[in-house]
Order: structure tokens, then C-alpha cells, then sequence
């Protein structure tokens, strides 16, 4: 029996967000990224359905967002985990990307989903 799901998140061309996914219980715990132009992707939570996004700081730096920095464009597919102060917002909340435009065109990067007990 699996104990886990995949959701696809989608940025639109040119677009700095995708769209929001919650997995009723479910956490975000990785993801697997396509070729992006983006070298860092944040993330934002909605409580409330969407309509008011929120990102995400880290609980023990002040002021620092949670990101994942790759340093350079990631110029192949890779699957990276997700950081735990984001996976512990995904249980209640929408979850959304926000990265630097794609150029060329949408991108969709899938998005696995852990059961919660």
C-alpha cells in the first residue's frame, strides 16, 4: 500500500508563482524539478484557499525566508527535499513556488506528498 502522493505544481510561462496545492492529510516532503531559470525557489502558504499567500520564514533565523538556493539555473531534472518549516505548513495549508520568471515556456514540477499519521 503506498503512503504517499504526487501533485503537480505549475508555472505559467513567464510566470513567479505556481499554483497552490494542499493534500488533505498529506505534507510536501520533496520535490522533483524539471529544467528551471530559477536558481532559488521560495515558498508561500495560504490558510485561507488562496486568497491571501504568506511566505514562509525560517522558525530559528529572523528575517530569513525559506528558499531552496540551487547557486546555479538548474540546467537538468533533479529531486531535492523539501525543508521541514514548509512541510510542517503543507498539512493545513496551501503550498505554493515562487521563483524567478521561466522563460520558454510553463513548467511543471511535481510535487511528493507523505501521509501523515
Amino acid at each position: 500500500m503506498s503512503q504517499g502522493q504526487q501533485a503537480d505544481f505549475t508555472i505559467a510561462s513567464a510566470g513567479t508563482v505556481s499554483d497552490g496545492i494542499h493534500r488533505p492529510g498529506y505534507r510536501l516532503v520533496g520535490l522533483i524539478l524539471p529544467t528551471l531559470d530559477s536558481t532559488v525557489i521560495g515558498f508561500s502558504v495560504s490558510a485561507d484557499g488562496g486568497d491571501n499567500w504568506t511566505p514562509v520564514w525560517l522558525a530559528t533565523h529572523a528575517g530569513t525566508p525559506v528558499q531552496l538556493n540551487m547557486g546555479v539555473a538548474q540546467t537538468t531534472a533533479k529531486a531535492q527535499s523539501v525543508p521541514e518549516d514548509v512541510s510542517r505548513f503543507s498539512i493545513q495549508c496551501q503550498v505554493r513556488l515562487d521563483v524567478a520568471a521561466q522563460n520558454g515556456g510553463a513548467r511543471t514540477v511535481t510535487g511528493n506528498w507523505e501521509k501523515v499519521a
